[in-house]
């Protein structure tokens, strides 16, 4: 029943739906029922649940309904749906190959939505894409200072564009405060902002204090190896290396311990695949090759 009444949504040239005014009375030009459908249900549906039930659909259908749910998602906007709500669809709904264009939809829709700028700067910076991501930052900075969230994509995204001295303020308050805590990558980031501003003591201190919280990442060893290094300090250099190999076979020994779990279980590819992510890892550690070799006989 709601299948087809959405099906009869009356839309404009842009696929929006026709009618205007705030909250419902935007239904106006809806057709097949849906309005008295959206308006007089017991009880009534508002925006929130018109998108958990777009997110319904689509969770049920998968990608041969993206066109329902985009659809729903129009009369949920019509309603008075916001950013958020429509980012939490768009990231939870199956991956069509689209969500990346739906995206810069919605930013379209909502430019003044903070989640939606933010969530395109990670994107953007994973996409290596810089410029847009600290184009997304900076809005997303101006829309709500005050969230450290947005400086820090700032931040990411100076330093990748070798402008970490631009960040190097920031950087150090956000280094500094209980958000730090929250995500220590924070460290790393203003290491390379205080690097970059020629600032490498402090640049190595801040690494410092990420593997004092995270010993067992690889990365930070491994960096605070470089920053010894450039300072020319190579015992300090040799035992940060050493560390890193400790963590890799470690980790090595960990997944070697779950892929045999696997193949005890009957659970095979996963264990081939475990294995295969081990010897990549670690090409030294010759045991998770002799066992993916077994394996292959099987």
């Amino acid at each position: 029943m709601v299948e087809a009444m959405i099906d009869g949504v009356d839309v404009d040239g842009d696929g929006n739906p026709r009618g205007t005014g705030d909250a419902r009375g935007t239904l106006v030009g809806l057709q097949n029922g849906v309005e008295e459908f959206f308006t007089q249900a017991s009880p009534p549906l508002d925006a929130e649940m018109i998108n958990a039930l777009a997110l319904s659909y689509a969770l049920q259908y998968g990608t041969t309904r993206a066109d329902l749910l985009e659809r729903m998602l129009r009369v949920a906007h019509a309603v008075g749906l916001n950013g958020d709500g429509a980012l939490a669809t768009l990231l939870q709904a199956p991956d069509d190959g689209n969500k990346r264009q739906r995206l810069d939809q919605l930013v379209d829709a909502y430019p003044n939505n903070f989640a939606l700028h933010l969530k395109r700067a990670e994107i953007r910076q994973g996409e290596g894409n810089f410029s847009g991501a600290l184009a997304d930052a900076e809005i997303a900075v101006a829309l709500q200072p005050e969230d450290p969230r947005g400086r820090f994509a700032r931040i990411k995204a100076l330093n990748q564009l070798g402008r970490g001295a631009e960040a190097l303020v920031d950087a150090r308050a956000l280094a500094s405060s209980t958000y730090s805590y929250r995500d220590a990558n924070v460290w790393l980031e203003a290491a390379l902002a205080a690097s970059e501003a020629g600032y490498l003591d402090e640049g190595t201190n801040q690494v410092r204090r990420y593997v004092s919280r995270w010993p067992d990442d690889k990365t930070g060893w491994a960096t605070l190896a470089k920053y010894y290094r450039l300072a020319d300090d190579t015992q300090k250099a040799a035992d940060a290396e050493e560390n890193e190999r400790r963590v890799v076979r470690n980790q090595s020994i960990d997944g070697h311990i779950n892929a045999l779990r696997y193949e005890r279980e009957g659970k095979l590819e996963n264990a081939r695949v475990l294995l295969e992510a081990v010897i990549e890892n670690d090409p030294a550690y010759t045991g998770a090759a002799a066992d993916l070799k077994r394996l292959a006989g099987n």
